[in-house]
């Protein structure tokens, strides 16, 4: 179906901070690979832990306004955010669980479940 503006991709980010903060850094300078150098400095920049979050994983991004549901900058977004959230590799069922029940993205997977019954 794909995006319908709920807005959980950007204030449950799902991304752990503090255990990805070194490899961001490093590709921060990475002048070979322009896109990981542009979502590493991006995600370093703007991505944060929520004020009430309940574990590593629960970020946001404060380019992301809570009263309109929108990007702040949503035409200089970098990659990470532009391609969310197949990037390269297609729908992926880790990536897409946690989302709540409006987001469009989830009518792109099935329950893995499903999948190994309907193959059965």
């Amino acid at each position: 179906m794909g995006c319908t503006a709920c807005g959980a991709c950007c204030d449950h980010l799902g991304f752990n901070l503090t255990e990805k903060r070194p490899d961001l850094e490093a590709r921060a300078g990475w002048d070979d690979w322009p896109r990981s150098q542009e979502d590493a400095r991006f995600i370093l920049a703007h991505w944060h832990y929520r004020p009430d979050a309940k574990d590593a994983w629960d970020a946001t991004c404060d380019m992301w306004d809570p009263d309109t549901k929108r990007c702040r900058d949503y035409e200089h977004r970098p990659p990470v955010c532009r391609d969310y959230p197949y990037y390269s590799d297609g729908p992926n069922l880790a990536r897409l669980e946690w989302l709540p029940d409006e987001c469009g993205y989830r009518d792109d997977w099935q329950p893995v479940e499903l999948v190994v019954k309907m193959a059965a």
